[in-house]
């Protein structure tokens, strides 16, 4: 089903109860992050018109979420219009890096896929992805967290994303690219063994 947007003129609150004006979208868990005002509907349009194509079985993937809606706005007097909208991350296959970390990305293919895909890692603060690695000796499963908003953290992605390695990533798919969410990186025997109970 196709919506207009709310009027700009439309009164609205963002997800701290701040009076915003019009239509306003975020990613999920990032609502402080809310894109807002006279660029949203552009900002939201470019962050979901396009997909990330992984071929094989698995294909393109798009971005999806879940919105608000209103009836009877300026906008659209006699039907529904959007209010907000929130991306939601989607959960993709176990994959296997391709290229390695650099310039904040690297590429990936995924079990059922035929294609190598980009992933975007953030490493901004309060909007950092989520990185974490998991390690596997004597039957013991360690998760340990990587802060890719300093220099150790990044030192630690670069060294373990090298082409070979095993990850699971939960991002948003943008226009050619994966914005990443959550980015597990699996070393030694638990790449291993995680690999294998993919199968």
């Amino acid at each position: 089903m196709t919506l207009d947007y709310i009027s700009g003129a439309t009164a609205n609150t963002d997800p701290s109860g701040n009076p915003v004006m019009g239509f306003l979208w975020w990613d999920f868990t990032y609502p402080t992050l809310a894109t807002e005002g006279m660029n949203a509907v552009a900002a939201f349009v470019a962050a979901t018109n396009g997909g990330v194509d992984f071929g094989g079985t698995v294909g393109t993937l798009t971005a999806w979420g879940v919105s608000g809606a209103t009836w009877g706005d300026a906008a659209n007097p006699t039907g529904w219009s959007l209010r907000n909208a929130v991306l939601i991350p989607t959960p993709v296959p176990l994959g296997v890096v391709t290229s390695a970390f650099a310039g904040n990305s690297f590429a990936m293919t995924v079990l059922g896929g035929t294609l190598p895909a980009t992933v975007d890692v953030g490493t901004t603060a309060q909007s950092a992805t989520l990185v974490y690695q998991v390690d596997r000796a004597n039957g013991v499963i360690t998760v340990s967290p990587i802060d890719v908003t300093t220099s150790s953290g990044l030192a630690a992605i670069t060294a373990g994303l090298v082409p070979g390695t095993p990850v699971k990533v939960f991002g948003v798919p943008q226009a050619g690219s994966l914005k990443a969410y959550v980015l597990v990186v699996l070393h030694g025997h638990a790449a291993q063994f995680l690999t294998l109970r993919s199968e």
